[in-house]
């Protein structure tokens, strides 16, 4: 069997837990993908990261996979929380999750459906 995340197709019969790293990479990419729909924000892919920068992430992957772990699997809970700790790490004001607009909390809620899914879909959590 494979390890987690290392090959592009899932594997529903893994056993493997989440790799910090492969969720910290993928919501990267997910939230590069949403920016660039927006407009030319200039988002840096993953490989532009830092070191540092790059540690943060997988920081913060380790904590979403265990908050994951630690709480029934809930897109907007993981998606408010997430907007939580991304208020406290900004360097700008951010707005508080109720203030903000319908469409915007959607894609938060959306982002994490799409990484719990595809945790549920590897096996990681059930």
């Amino acid at each position: 069997m494979s390890t987690f995340g290392d090959f592009d197709s899932d594997d529903a019969f893994a056993t493997e837990p989440p790799d910090d790293e492969q969720v910290a990479i993928r919501l990267h990419r997910l939230r590069v993908e949403v920016d660039a729909l927006v407009g030319p924000i200039g988002q840096p892919t993953w490989d532009e990261l830092t070191t540092a920068e790059q540690e943060l992430a997988i920081a913060i992957g380790h904590d979403l996979v265990r908050w994951l772990l630690n709480h029934r699997p809930d897109a907007e809970g993981a998606a408010r929380s997430l907007h939580n700790v991304r208020r406290y790490l900004a360097t700008t004001p951010l707005p508080a999750w109720d203030d903000l607009s319908d469409d915007e909390r959607r894609i938060g809620i959306d982002l994490m459906q799409l990484i719990i899914d595809w945790l549920e879909r590897q096996g990681a959590i059930v």
